[in-house]
């Protein structure tokens, strides 16, 4: 692998780690969530490495490594009740196993060599305007710094290929809502 994709790899892996969502400009009074996910294959080193951030506005609230035991949170998310605790774990442990199937998938649908390293990004997240309205909901993938096709951020007519899923709005905006009052 040359010195440069080397680099790439290594800075995109620094910015996931010390990502600042502050950059989104969200109104007053509202809120975002994001979580970041990368996971990237290492030739030579078995199973892809997996790691997720999560971030409430500006604050990190969870993160989670492959290469932990256990995901970390935000100390005030840690005193929640042992079933959240057990659940949050099994959803990103998931998350991690998906996310490192897909890469693989990609790897093998693009017709890549295993030799070489590959890096899937996602970023999913939406704002909340203090109403508790959902302003913009965020999906987005990049496998190898390329942009995949995902849903629009208009919750309103979010797209998937052709056909329009109105009702994913209610969806986002209930777990979103719901997640933000929780943290």
């Amino acid at each position: 692998m040359s010195w440069v994709l080397r680099a790439a790899v290594v800075c995109a892996l620094l910015l996931q780690l010390d990502a600042r969502p502050s950059w989104t400009r969200i109104p007053l009074g509202s809120h975002s969530l994001r979580y970041f996910y990368t996971a990237v294959s290492r030739p030579g080193l078995g199973e892809p490495w997996f790691i997720i951030v999560g971030y409430v506005d500006d604050m990190q609230v969870l993160r989670f490594s492959s290469k932990e035991e256990t995901p970390r949170m935000a100390p005030w998310l840690e005193q929640e009740e042992a079933d959240n605790w057990e659940q949050q774990t099994r959803i990103v442990t998931i998350q991690g196993q998906l996310s490192e199937r897909n890469l693989m998938t990609l790897v093998h649908f693009y017709n890549k060599s295993m030799d070489d390293s590959h890096t899937l990004q996602w970023l999913q997240g939406c704002d909340v305007e203090p109403d508790r309205h959902l302003c913009l909901w965020y999906n987005q993938l990049a496998y190898d710094s390329e942009d995949l096709p995902t849903l629009n951020e208009n919750p309103s007519s979010c797209t998937v290929g052709n056909s329009t899923v109105p009702h994913i709005s209610q969806d986002l905006k209930s777990h979103c809502s719901d997640l933000l009052q929780k943290y």
